[in-house]
């Protein structure tokens, strides 16, 4: 790495981890030149500052590893949000959760290897048992609900059913912050025990969510975890162990899948987003727009939509969110992105360098499972996390000659 100034890249890469350290801060917003923000996205944008003035002038202009997927999925977001109902919505999630996080991404690039690795991975580590412990002790209500979650009819409904909250909007965004790093923290320390088992407390935390599709989708990763290393000895073992897995998810689905409540609302969800789609399947409608699309629906189909509609922020599936926010070129984007990744595991060779990559490339594959019912991406902090598993995958996925 050419530096110029290695006092400043260490001051950098000190703020790329604290990054990670504290995501959770993003919930500190105001604005700043009437344009609205938060302190997460100001110590990316000084951590990127600081990287920069750092870097020769070839190393700024070399290519970013997933450089046409991002530029296809940008603008593909642009296009929609040219013809959005709310166009300042539109463009504050493209800046939030496309721009900022990409901007971090290239820090990463930037300062992420082998030695700092470590540094990433403490943060990450304190951060997921932090939160978990802080979930925990709000489910026992020895930390209050925040404000607004007092007076959110919808998080309170959520609390009388005994799910935990911890600060978020939603138990479900519990299990789409914590399970990913959980996975790869687990797969990066084994077999560590003295550092796995405090990951008890975000693996706790999970549960109290309550979330089906955080249940679903670790279940999912366990079976084929188990699956490829079956694999290594003998086809048929892997074979018989993905039927016994798809043969206990059925029971499972069959004994919690509620055709008369909370389920019907996610189809009823699900089948508006199919058919915005199959309206608007070049474009799309535009980040952040799906929600008053839901409510037009609403006013012609009352009943099951109306109840429908105050879950409706988004449509549960990060397929459906990204080609309704971008239409079919971030779709295209999102494929050639994943393509891009497989292809950097398949090519890495197996050593200790690559062993990270394939710990980030489980947790990425968590991101993709549980998306399937829920919007994974769709999130400042989830946005984050899933960068930062994706520079990891790119950074550790080649080989060093030296192993």
């Amino acid at each position: 790495m050419l530096i110029q100034n290695p006092k400043a890249i260490k001051i950098s890469t000190y703020l790329a981890a604290a990054v990670i350290l504290l995501l959770p801060l993003y919930y500190v917003r105001f604005t700043l030149f009437r344009i609205p923000t938060n302190l997460l996205e100001i110590m990316i944008l000084v951590s990127a500052c600081v990287t920069a003035a750092s870097l020769p002038k070839e190393k700024l202009t070399q290519s970013f590893p997933y450089l046409l997927p991002v530029v296809l999925i940008l603008i593909g977001l642009a296009s929609a949000s040219w013809f959005a109902f709310d166009k300042r919505v539109a463009l504050g999630i493209i800046k939030g959760w496309f721009v900022i996080p990409i901007i971090y991404a290239w820090v990463l690039t930037q300062t992420l290897d082998k030695k700092t690795l470590p540094l990433f991975i403490n943060a990450l580590y304190i951060n997921v048992v932090l939160v978990g412990l802080y979930t925990i002790l709000q489910y026992l209500m020895v930390i209050p609900l925040l404000p607004y979650q007092l007076t959110d009819p919808s998080l309170l409904q959520y609390a009388d059913q005994g799910r935990a909250l911890a600060f978020f909007e939603s138990p479900n965004f519990i299990a789409m912050y914590l399970i990913p790093p959980v996975v790869f923290l687990g797969i990066y320390f084994y077999p560590n025990w003295q550092k796995l088992v405090f990951l008890l407390s975000p693996m706790a935390a999970i549960y109290l969510s309550r979330s089906r599709a955080g249940f679903i989708t670790l279940f999912l990763l366990a079976v084929l975890v188990i699956m490829y290393y079956l694999l290594k000895r003998k086809r048929i073992y892997a074979v018989l162990g993905g039927l016994v897995g798809i043969l206990i998810l059925g029971y499972y689905l069959k004994l919690n899948i509620n055709f008369e409540g909370a389920d019907t609302l996610r189809l009823a969800i699900w089948n508006v987003a199919v058919s915005l789609i199959s309206q608007h399947p070049l474009l799309g409608i535009g980040p952040g727009q799906f929600h008053e699309y839901f409510r037009q629906t609403t006013l012609l189909t009352p009943g099951l939509y109306q109840a429908a509609l105050p879950y409706a922020l988004h449509p549960h599936n990060i397929i459906f969110s990204l080609w309704l926010s971008g239409g079919l070129l971030a779709v295209v984007g999102f494929g050639i992105l994943i393509f891009e990744v497989v292809r950097r595991l398949i090519r890495a060779k197996s050593n200790k360098t690559s062993f990270i990559a394939f710990a980030a490339g489980w947790a990425a594959l968590a991101i993709l499972i549980h998306g399937m019912f829920d919007s994974t991406y769709f999130k400042n902090d989830l946005a984050i996390l899933a960068w930062f598993f994706l520079i990891i995958i790119a950074v550790f996925s080649v080989a060093e000659s030296s192993e």
